[in-house]
C-alpha cells in the first residue's frame, strides 16, 4: 500500500476551517532546506527506542476508545542517546513510525522535527525545524502491523554537547480518525495533544492535554561511522521504564546511567531504555511478555553490546488468583535464564539485576516475598551473568530488610528520584569493576 502523495479530497477545506491555511507555505519552505551531504559506509544505530503496546484492557483512560485521534496534532519530546557528535555538531537521523497494533491503516498527513528549546514545556527552537518526508512525500500511510522509516534528515546542535543534547521534538498531524494506537504509556518526557487542527507550526503550541506517553514512534536512528560505539539496553518493567520519577528530568536509572557514561569521551556509547511499565516476563499482562518482546526490543537492535535485565516482580506479584504469587520463583528463574541464553548466543554481555522490595505495596501478598528472595539469590550467584547489580541491596533499608530506605519510594513499589540515582551510581561502579564500562576520560 503506497502512502498518499497528495492530501485527500476535502482536507484543504478542513485546514482552512481550523485556520491553518498558511501552514502549507511553511512546510514548503522547510522542504527547501539545504541538501544533506551523502555519507558513505555509514551504519544506522538506534539512539532512542520506545517499546510499544496496544491500548490497555485494565484502565478506561488507556482503552482503545480513549486513544483514537481525529484531526489532532501530537507534539512529543524524546531524549537521544547520542555517543558524541560528528564535526560541527551535525547529526543525520531518521525516525521509525509504527502501526504495530493498529486495526486499520495509519495515515500521518504531516510531521515535523525540531530541537526542544528548554528542559520542559512546549517551546521548540525556531531555527532548524524540518518537515519529515517518507520516500519524498510529506504524508505516509502505514499498513496494519507495519512500520515506516522517514527519509534521513540532518539536525545541527546549536550548542554541541553530548551530555546535554536537547530533546528532539516530533510533531505529528493526524487529520482522520486513527486506528488502534501503538504507544508507550510511561515515557520520561511530557507530550502534548492539541485542540482540533494542524498546529505543528502554531507558536505558542496550543495544548488541550498534557501526558507522558509516546505515540506511534518506536525508534530513532543515527548514521554513524566509521566504527560502531557500544550499544547497551536496559530491559525491564516499570522500574526500568522510570515510573515514579520526575517527568522531563533524566532521573530514571537508565537515564542517570547514560549521563554518567556520556562524560566518558574515550569510548562513547549508546544506552537505550527498553523498559515497559506493567510488563511481565512470562505472560502478557499489559502488553507483550518480556520473553516475547525481547527479540524486538533487544536482540533485533543493530549493534547491541550488552543488556541489563531487571524484570520478574510483576510475575510474582500481579494478581492472578486470590492467593499466592502469579508465578513461582522457579518459573521466573527459568524465564530469566532463557533471556540470558538467547542474548549470550548473539554475543551480547548480560548483567543481572535483583528485584527491589515490595513490602507494603500492592504486590505484598502471601508467598511473594519468599519467591522474590529466591529469585534474587539465584541472580546473586551470577548464574551465567557477566556481572550482577544488586539493586535490592542498594535501595533496601539495612534496619528493615525487604523495605525501601526511608524516603526512597512514594508507593512502596517503585523507587523515586533519590533511589534511581543511587541505583545508577551502583550500576556504573559494577560495570567499572567488571570491565564492561567504556574507557574513562584520561586526565590532562
Amino acid at each position: 500500500m503506497q502512502p498518499p502523495a497528495v492530501q485527500p479530497m476535502g482536507l484543504n477545506r478542513r485546514l482552512r476551517q481550523v485556520g491553518v491555511g498558511g501552514t502549507l507555505l511553511l512546510w514548503l519552505a522547510l522542504a527547501q532546506a539545504s541538501p544533506m551531504p551523502t555519507l558513505a559506509k555509514v551504519t544506522w544505530i538506534p539512539v532512542f527506542t520506545a517499546p510499544l503496546k496496544a491500548p490497555s484492557s485494565f484502565d478506561a483512560a488507556e482503552s482503545d476508545a480513549a486513544l483514537r485521534f481525529n484531526d489532532v496534532s501530537l507534539l512529543q519530546f524524546v531524549p537521544l542517546s547520542v555517543p558524541g557528535l560528528p564535526p560541527r555538531g551535525r547529526l543525520r537521523l531518521r525516525i521509525k513510525l509504527s502501526n504495530e497494533y493498529g486495526d486499520g491503516p495509519l495515515v500521518i498527513y504531516r510531521s515535523q522535527v525540531a530541537w526542544r528549546a528548554d528542559r520542559a514545556g512546549v517551546a521548540v527552537q525556531s531555527s532548524g525545524r524540518r518537515a519529515l518526508r517518507f520516500e519524498g512525500k510529506f504524508a505516509v500511510q502505514i499498513p496494519v502491523g507495519a512500520t515506516a522509516l522517514s527519509d534521513p534528515f540532518d539536525m545541527v546542535a546549536l550548542r554541541p554537547n553530548a551530555a546535554h543534547l536537547p530533546d528532539l521534538a516530533i510533531g505529528l498531524y493526524l487529520a482522520e480518525r486513527s486506528p488502534r494506537v501503538s504507544w508507550h504509556p510511561v515515557a520520561s518526557r511530557s507530550s502534548y495533544r492539541s485542540p482540533p487542527g494542524d498546529h505543528l507550526a502554531t507558536r505558542p503550541y496550543p495544548v488541550a492535554k498534557t501526558e507522558r506517553s509516546v505515540y506511534f514512534i518506536s525508534a530513532i536512528e543515527a548514521a554513524w561511522r566509521p566504527s560502531l560505539p557500544p550499544v547497551w539496553v536496559a530491559f525491564g518493567d516499570s522500574i526500568t521504564d522510570g515510573a515514579g520519577h520526575l517527568v522531563d528530568a533524566d532521573n530514571s536509572w537508565p537515564l542517570r546511567w547514560r549521563q554518567a557514561w556520556a562524560h566518558r569521551v574515550g569510548r562513547p556509547s549508546v544506552i537505550l531504555n527498553a523498559g515497559q511499565s506493567g510488563n511481565r516476563l512470562l505472560t502478557p499482562l499489559d502488553g507483550p511478555s518480556g520473553r516475547t518482546r525481547f527479540e524486538r526490543d533487544v536482540l533485533a537492535l543493530r549493534g547491541v553490546t550488552g543488556v541489563v535485565l531487571q524484570i520478574g516482580i510483576n510475575d510474582l506479584g500481579s494478581v492472578a488468583t486470590d492467593r499466592g504469587p502469579s508465578a513461582s520463583a522457579a518459573e521466573v528463574i527459568a524465564g530469566q535464564a532463557d533471556l540470558l541464553h538467547r542474548a549470550r548466543a548473539r554475543g551480547i554481555k548480560v548483567v543481572g539485576a535483583t528485584l527491589t522490595p515490595i513490602t507494603g505495596s500492592m504486590h505484598d501478598r502471601d508467598g511473594v516475598e519468599p519467591a522474590r528472595q529466591l529469585v534474587n539469590a539465584w541472580i546473586r550467584r551470577q548464574a551465567g551473568f557477566d556481572a550482577v547489580i544488586d539493586f535490592d541491596a542498594v535501595v533496601s533499608d539495612p534496619a528493615q530488610p525487604g523495605h525501601f530506605r526511608p524516603g526512597w519510594t512514594d508507593d512502596l513499589l517503585h523507587p523515586n528520584d533519590t533511589a534511581y540515582a543511587a541505583m545508577a551510581a551502583a550500576l556504573v561502579r559494577v560495570l567499572d569493576q567488571s570491565g564492561l564500562a567504556p574507557v574513562k576520560r584520561q586526565p590532562r
